[in-house]
Protein backbone atom coordinates (compact mmCIF):
# COMPACT_ATOMS: atom_id res chain seq x y z
CA UNK A 1 0.00 0.00 0.00
CA UNK A 2 1.02 3.40 -1.25
CA UNK A 3 2.51 6.04 1.53
CA UNK A 4 0.22 9.56 1.65
CA UNK A 5 1.15 12.91 2.55
CA UNK A 6 -2.27 13.86 3.46
CA UNK A 7 -5.76 12.02 2.95
CA UNK A 8 -8.86 13.54 1.91
CA UNK A 9 -11.77 11.72 3.69
CA UNK A 10 -14.64 12.31 1.86
CA UNK A 11 -17.53 12.68 4.10
CA UNK A 12 -21.13 11.25 3.98
CA UNK A 13 -24.30 11.05 5.86
CA UNK A 14 -24.67 10.93 9.94
CA UNK A 15 -27.59 10.14 11.82
CA UNK A 16 -28.86 11.47 15.42
CA UNK A 17 -31.23 9.50 17.71
CA UNK A 18 -31.67 11.75 20.90
CA UNK A 19 -28.57 12.96 21.53
CA UNK A 20 -26.29 10.33 20.12
CA UNK A 21 -24.96 10.59 16.99
CA UNK A 22 -24.01 8.15 14.61
CA UNK A 23 -22.42 7.15 11.25
CA UNK A 24 -24.78 5.53 8.84
CA UNK A 25 -23.35 2.25 7.46
CA UNK A 26 -21.28 3.66 4.17
CA UNK A 27 -19.97 6.46 6.07
CA UNK A 28 -18.64 4.23 8.72
CA UNK A 29 -17.01 2.05 6.20
CA UNK A 30 -15.21 4.58 4.70
CA UNK A 31 -14.19 6.06 8.67
CA UNK A 32 -13.20 2.45 9.72
CA UNK A 33 -10.86 2.38 6.29
CA UNK A 34 -9.45 5.97 7.44
CA UNK A 35 -8.74 4.48 10.59
CA UNK A 36 -6.87 1.50 9.46
CA UNK A 37 -5.02 3.42 6.97
CA UNK A 38 -3.66 5.59 9.95
CA UNK A 39 -2.64 2.35 12.20
CA UNK A 40 -0.95 1.10 9.21
CA UNK A 41 0.95 4.42 8.79
CA UNK A 42 -0.02 4.74 5.41
CA UNK A 43 -0.80 8.77 6.42
CA UNK A 44 -0.53 10.92 9.15
CA UNK A 45 -2.64 13.83 8.21
CA UNK A 46 -6.39 13.83 7.35
CA UNK A 47 -8.81 16.59 5.98
CA UNK A 48 -11.92 15.17 6.43
CA UNK A 49 -14.96 16.59 4.55
CA UNK A 50 -18.29 17.12 5.07
CA UNK A 51 -21.10 19.92 6.13
CA UNK A 52 -24.20 20.43 8.11
CA UNK A 53 -25.89 18.34 5.78
CA UNK A 54 -28.91 17.88 8.44
CA UNK A 55 -31.81 19.64 7.05
CA UNK A 56 -30.07 20.24 3.24
CA UNK A 57 -29.66 16.73 2.77
CA UNK A 58 -31.40 14.62 5.23
CA UNK A 59 -33.04 14.90 8.37
CA UNK A 60 -32.87 12.44 11.51
CA UNK A 61 -35.25 9.77 9.95
CA UNK A 62 -34.76 10.18 6.16
CA UNK A 63 -32.57 11.11 3.36
CA UNK A 64 -34.62 14.03 1.20
CA UNK A 65 -35.55 13.24 -2.04
CA UNK A 66 -35.06 16.54 -2.92
CA UNK A 67 -32.04 18.44 -1.01
CA UNK A 68 -33.05 21.98 0.29
CA UNK A 69 -30.20 24.21 -0.13
CA UNK A 70 -32.44 27.23 0.88
CA UNK A 71 -30.92 30.08 3.03
CA UNK A 72 -33.17 28.75 5.55
CA UNK A 73 -32.22 25.02 5.46
CA UNK A 74 -28.14 25.92 5.98
CA UNK A 75 -29.40 27.77 8.72
CA UNK A 76 -30.81 25.17 10.31
CA UNK A 77 -28.18 22.51 9.50
CA UNK A 78 -26.11 24.79 11.89
CA UNK A 79 -27.63 23.77 14.94
CA UNK A 80 -26.29 20.48 15.21
CA UNK A 81 -22.94 18.51 14.46
CA UNK A 82 -21.27 18.45 10.86
CA UNK A 83 -20.37 14.95 9.22
CA UNK A 84 -16.90 15.82 9.58
CA UNK A 85 -17.28 16.89 13.18
CA UNK A 86 -18.96 12.83 13.82
CA UNK A 87 -16.57 11.58 11.78
CA UNK A 88 -13.60 12.83 13.60
CA UNK A 89 -15.03 11.99 16.94
CA UNK A 90 -15.38 8.28 15.99
CA UNK A 91 -11.98 8.23 14.47
CA UNK A 92 -10.66 9.64 17.95
CA UNK A 93 -12.50 7.36 20.16
CA UNK A 94 -12.01 4.32 17.91
CA UNK A 95 -8.49 4.39 16.24
CA UNK A 96 -6.79 7.20 19.31
CA UNK A 97 -6.17 9.84 16.13
CA UNK A 98 -5.37 12.96 17.66
CA UNK A 99 -7.35 16.09 16.80
CA UNK A 100 -3.98 17.62 15.63
CA UNK A 101 -3.97 15.40 12.78
CA UNK A 102 -7.37 16.17 11.50
CA UNK A 103 -8.50 19.51 9.83
CA UNK A 104 -11.93 19.44 9.17
CA UNK A 105 -13.96 21.04 6.43
CA UNK A 106 -17.01 21.60 7.27
CA UNK A 107 -19.07 23.73 4.47
CA UNK A 108 -19.55 21.02 1.46
CA UNK A 109 -23.22 19.77 1.16
CA UNK A 110 -22.15 17.75 -2.59
CA UNK A 111 -18.82 16.22 -4.04
CA UNK A 112 -18.81 19.34 -6.37
CA UNK A 113 -18.21 21.15 -3.31
CA UNK A 114 -16.20 19.32 -1.82
CA UNK A 115 -13.26 19.57 -4.57
CA UNK A 116 -14.09 23.50 -5.22
CA UNK A 117 -13.93 24.39 -1.44
CA UNK A 118 -10.59 22.21 -0.83
CA UNK A 119 -9.32 23.86 -3.69
CA UNK A 120 -9.17 26.98 -2.48
CA UNK A 121 -8.33 25.42 1.33
CA UNK A 122 -5.13 23.95 -0.01
CA UNK A 123 -3.57 26.71 -1.87
CA UNK A 124 -2.83 28.01 2.24
CA UNK A 125 0.99 27.65 3.29
CA UNK A 126 -0.47 25.51 5.55
CA UNK A 127 -1.47 22.88 2.90
CA UNK A 128 2.08 23.22 1.04
CA UNK A 129 3.35 19.62 2.09
CA UNK A 130 0.29 18.52 0.65
CA UNK A 131 1.47 19.75 -3.32
CA UNK A 132 -1.95 18.98 -4.63
CA UNK A 133 -1.93 21.29 -7.40
CA UNK A 134 -1.29 19.62 -10.78
CA UNK A 135 0.56 22.40 -12.25
CA UNK A 136 3.25 22.09 -9.35
CA UNK A 137 4.04 17.95 -10.05
CA UNK A 138 7.96 18.49 -11.59
CA UNK A 139 11.17 16.75 -11.00
CA UNK A 140 11.30 17.90 -7.34
CA UNK A 141 8.03 17.41 -5.93
CA UNK A 142 6.79 13.87 -4.75
CA UNK A 143 4.50 14.70 -2.57
CA UNK A 144 1.81 12.48 -2.29
CA UNK A 145 -2.10 12.95 -1.72
CA UNK A 146 -4.87 10.95 -2.16
CA UNK A 147 -9.05 10.82 -1.68
CA UNK A 148 -10.48 8.43 0.57
CA UNK A 149 -14.24 7.08 -0.45
CA UNK A 150 -15.92 3.86 -1.61
CA UNK A 151 -15.65 2.54 -5.45
CA UNK A 152 -19.05 3.83 -6.14
CA UNK A 153 -18.48 7.42 -5.29
CA UNK A 154 -15.32 7.24 -6.61
CA UNK A 155 -16.13 6.61 -10.17
CA UNK A 156 -17.60 10.29 -10.18
CA UNK A 157 -15.76 12.07 -6.72
CA UNK A 158 -11.92 11.36 -9.08
CA UNK A 159 -12.90 13.19 -12.28
CA UNK A 160 -14.37 16.02 -10.09
CA UNK A 161 -11.51 16.78 -8.17
CA UNK A 162 -9.04 16.16 -11.46
CA UNK A 163 -11.25 18.59 -13.06
CA UNK A 164 -10.56 21.39 -10.46
CA UNK A 165 -7.10 21.06 -10.85
CA UNK A 166 -6.31 18.97 -7.87
CA UNK A 167 -3.46 15.94 -8.30
CA UNK A 168 -4.73 13.73 -6.08
CA UNK A 169 -4.71 9.60 -6.42
CA UNK A 170 -7.63 7.94 -5.63
CA UNK A 171 -7.58 5.38 -2.14
CA UNK A 172 -10.47 2.65 -2.15
CA UNK A 173 -11.61 2.67 1.53
CA UNK A 174 -12.46 -1.61 0.54
CA UNK A 175 -8.87 -1.70 0.14
CA UNK A 176 -7.99 -0.76 2.91
CA UNK A 177 -11.01 -2.74 4.84
CA UNK A 178 -9.04 -5.70 3.08
CA UNK A 179 -5.97 -5.13 4.98
CA UNK A 180 -8.00 -6.66 8.09
CA UNK A 181 -8.03 -9.99 6.24
CA UNK A 182 -11.17 -12.15 5.41
CA UNK A 183 -13.19 -10.38 7.95
CA UNK A 184 -13.05 -6.87 5.68
CA UNK A 185 -13.13 -8.36 2.81
CA UNK A 186 -16.51 -10.27 3.89
CA UNK A 187 -17.81 -6.40 5.06
CA UNK A 188 -17.01 -5.20 1.83
CA UNK A 189 -18.92 -8.12 0.03
CA UNK A 190 -22.08 -7.93 2.37
CA UNK A 191 -22.33 -4.09 1.70
CA UNK A 192 -22.08 -4.75 -2.41
CA UNK A 193 -24.36 -7.65 -2.24
CA UNK A 194 -27.32 -4.83 -2.47
CA UNK A 195 -26.97 -2.25 -5.48
CA UNK A 196 -24.94 0.97 -5.06
CA UNK A 197 -24.68 4.05 -7.12
CA UNK A 198 -27.77 2.87 -9.03
CA UNK A 199 -26.07 -0.44 -10.16
CA UNK A 200 -25.17 -4.07 -9.27
CA UNK A 201 -21.18 -4.73 -8.73
CA UNK A 202 -20.06 -8.15 -9.23
CA UNK A 203 -19.59 -9.34 -5.58
CA UNK A 204 -17.32 -12.69 -6.19
CA UNK A 205 -15.08 -10.45 -8.63
CA UNK A 206 -14.86 -7.52 -5.82
CA UNK A 207 -13.98 -10.98 -3.15
CA UNK A 208 -11.44 -12.20 -6.32
CA UNK A 209 -9.44 -8.83 -6.17
CA UNK A 210 -9.68 -8.05 -2.86
CA UNK A 211 -8.38 -12.01 -1.40
CA UNK A 212 -5.71 -11.45 -4.17
CA UNK A 213 -4.34 -8.11 -2.80
CA UNK A 214 -5.45 -6.14 -5.85
CA UNK A 215 -7.01 -2.92 -6.23
CA UNK A 216 -10.70 -2.71 -6.12
CA UNK A 217 -10.05 -0.02 -8.56
CA UNK A 218 -9.61 -2.34 -11.34
CA UNK A 219 -13.40 -2.63 -11.77
CA UNK A 220 -13.42 1.11 -13.05
CA UNK A 221 -11.45 0.86 -16.41
CA UNK A 222 -10.44 4.47 -16.67
CA UNK A 223 -10.64 5.99 -13.22
CA UNK A 224 -9.57 9.09 -14.53
CA UNK A 225 -11.55 9.94 -17.37
CA UNK A 226 -13.93 12.14 -18.20
CA UNK A 227 -16.34 11.26 -21.00
CA UNK A 228 -18.68 14.28 -21.85
CA UNK A 229 -20.35 14.51 -25.44
CA UNK A 230 -19.10 15.19 -29.10
CA UNK A 231 -19.65 19.09 -29.94
CA UNK A 232 -21.69 19.08 -32.70
CA UNK A 233 -19.12 20.60 -34.88
CA UNK A 234 -16.54 18.13 -34.64
CA UNK A 235 -16.65 15.40 -37.41
CA UNK A 236 -14.19 12.98 -36.58
CA UNK A 237 -14.39 11.26 -40.15
CA UNK A 238 -13.13 14.43 -41.85
CA UNK A 239 -10.50 14.53 -39.36
CA UNK A 240 -9.44 10.85 -40.33
CA UNK A 241 -9.28 11.73 -43.90
CA UNK A 242 -7.57 15.34 -43.29
CA UNK A 243 -4.40 13.19 -41.42
CA UNK A 244 -3.72 9.52 -41.42
CA UNK A 245 -1.57 9.75 -38.79
CA UNK A 246 -5.04 10.48 -36.55
CA UNK A 247 -4.85 7.63 -34.19
CA UNK A 248 -8.40 5.14 -33.80
CA UNK A 249 -9.40 1.79 -32.98
CA UNK A 250 -9.75 -1.13 -35.44
CA UNK A 251 -13.66 -0.97 -35.97
CA UNK A 252 -16.38 -1.99 -38.45
CA UNK A 253 -15.97 0.26 -41.00
CA UNK A 254 -19.85 0.36 -41.97
CA UNK A 255 -20.90 1.17 -38.63
CA UNK A 256 -23.33 4.03 -38.06
CA UNK A 257 -20.77 5.84 -35.36
CA UNK A 258 -22.31 7.25 -32.08
CA UNK A 259 -19.43 9.42 -30.80
CA UNK A 260 -18.68 10.58 -27.38
CA UNK A 261 -15.65 12.75 -26.58
CA UNK A 262 -13.26 11.11 -24.08
CA UNK A 263 -11.12 13.38 -21.74
CA UNK A 264 -8.55 11.51 -20.54
CA UNK A 265 -5.92 12.67 -17.90
CA UNK A 266 -2.14 10.55 -17.59
CA UNK A 267 0.11 11.79 -14.66
CA UNK A 268 4.14 10.25 -15.86
CA UNK A 269 5.37 10.51 -12.83
CA UNK A 270 8.12 12.57 -11.72
CA UNK A 271 7.65 14.73 -14.71
CA UNK A 272 4.17 15.98 -15.50
CA UNK A 273 1.14 15.27 -16.76
CA UNK A 274 -0.35 14.27 -20.09
CA UNK A 275 -4.40 15.35 -21.55
CA UNK A 276 -5.42 13.77 -24.12
CA UNK A 277 -8.73 14.24 -26.08
CA UNK A 278 -10.33 11.61 -28.32
CA UNK A 279 -14.17 10.79 -29.77
CA UNK A 280 -15.01 7.51 -28.83
CA UNK A 281 -17.25 5.21 -30.89
CA UNK A 282 -19.64 3.96 -28.35
CA UNK A 283 -20.99 1.06 -30.56
CA UNK A 284 -17.43 -0.29 -32.55
CA UNK A 285 -15.43 1.26 -30.11
CA UNK A 286 -13.41 3.32 -33.00
CA UNK A 287 -11.10 6.00 -31.30
CA UNK A 288 -10.27 9.01 -32.84
CA UNK A 289 -7.53 11.58 -31.78
CA UNK A 290 -8.72 14.90 -31.48
CA UNK A 291 -5.79 17.13 -29.45
CA UNK A 292 -3.74 16.57 -26.66
CA UNK A 293 -0.88 17.94 -24.71
CA UNK A 294 1.81 16.90 -22.45
CA UNK A 295 3.50 19.15 -19.29
CA UNK A 296 7.24 17.80 -18.71
CA UNK A 297 9.16 19.44 -16.11
CA UNK A 298 7.23 22.65 -16.67
CA UNK A 299 7.21 22.89 -20.03
CA UNK A 300 3.86 22.56 -21.71
CA UNK A 301 4.00 20.66 -25.66
CA UNK A 302 0.76 20.47 -27.56
CA UNK A 303 0.98 16.74 -28.87
CA UNK A 304 1.53 15.56 -32.35
CA UNK A 305 -1.70 13.61 -33.65
CA UNK A 306 0.79 10.22 -33.34
CA UNK A 307 1.10 11.34 -29.90
CA UNK A 308 4.21 12.75 -29.69
CA UNK A 309 5.57 15.79 -28.90
CA UNK A 310 5.25 18.77 -30.45
CA UNK A 311 6.39 22.66 -29.87
CA UNK A 312 6.07 23.71 -26.51
CA UNK A 313 3.74 26.41 -25.89
CA UNK A 314 5.26 29.04 -23.22
CA UNK A 315 3.79 30.59 -20.46
CA UNK A 316 -0.18 29.43 -21.12
CA UNK A 317 0.02 27.11 -17.87
CA UNK A 318 -2.10 23.95 -17.79
CA UNK A 319 -4.67 23.42 -20.70
CA UNK A 320 -7.88 22.26 -20.17
CA UNK A 321 -10.29 20.68 -22.30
Amino acid sequence: MEIYDLVILLGSQVKKEGNQYTLAPHTELKARAAGIAWQKGITKRFIISGGYNFEIRYTDNEILKNPDFSFEAFARGRQKKSEAQVIAEFLQKEYGIPLEAMFLEELSTTTEENAEILKILLKRTTFEFAGTFMYELTEINTVRTAILTLLYHMERALPTFKETGLGVEPLFAEDLLALEGESGIEKVCQYYSVPKGGKQWPVDKIRELLSSGRSIGELLEKPNEKISPLPEEIYPEEIVKRDPKTLWSPGDEKCQHEWVKRWRQEELKPQGLRHVVTALCTKCKREVFLNGNVTEAGFEYELEPDGSLGAAIPNEGMRHF
